[in-house]
């Protein structure tokens, strides 16, 4: 008995592919979109593809940056050194270089699953560093932590303007040698507001 075709994507077609991860991220979208109607809602409007994939605004006023990852069945997870994750971090580092204080969370979500070893190329392992290190008594930034940040800044800066990509450097440098302050407002309030899904 043949296949459905329902259930089979179309090889000579890119476009079967290419709906398939919009419809995640509209899926997810619509999600969000459901919960506005809860009285608890703190999300008062929804943009799609509006400077990020999904944008929230809450309540407050303030904004919620939501980069949307997919990948195919059977991918490997996603890892801090892959391309999408990158420029996704690329991407907030603008919002809030060309918003300033407007974001209250940076979320990256994905239908897949994110690397989880202790390791820089786990997301949730730099979180950790990064929340051990803008603790209630900060301590020394983890090597690997200040490494990644550095290898960003060298991949993200690649090609840019020297005066705005001395400008970024100096941003996340300060973050890396102090753990105060940064282009993400500071890292204690970026970890804090950052999520992956």
């Amino acid at each position: 008995m043949a296949e459905s075709p329902e259930h089979v994507l179309d090889d000579n077609d890119l476009g079967d592919e290419t709906f398939r991860r919009y419809r995640y991220q509209a899926t997810y979208a619509a999600i969000l979109a459901l919960g506005m109607i809860r009285r608890d809602a703190t999300i008062i409007e929804l943009f799609a593809e509006h400077h990020d994939d999904i944008l929230l605004k809450q309540q407050s006023g303030r904004f919620n940056a939501v980069q949307v990852k997919t990948q195919q069945p059977g991918g490997t997870a996603f890892k801090s050194s892959d391309e999408e994750i990158r420029t996704a971090l690329g991407k907030f580092i603008k919002d809030e270089r060309v918003f300033g204080n407007s974001f209250e969370a940076y979320t990256i979500v994905t239908n897949h699953q994110f690397f989880k070893k202790d390791n820089k190329s786990s997301l949730y392992f730099l979180i950790e560093k990064a929340k051990v290190a803008t603790g209630a008594e900060p301590v020394e930034m983890d090597n690997r932590l200040s490494g990644f940040i550095n290898s960003f800044l060298r991949d993200h800066n690649k090609g840019r303007k020297r005066r705005t990509a001395l400008r970024e450097t100096m941003s996340l440098q300060f973050c890396a040698n102090s753990v105060s302050t940064t282009v993400f407002r500071s890292w204690k309030t970026f970890i804090s507001d950052f999520g992956i899904r």
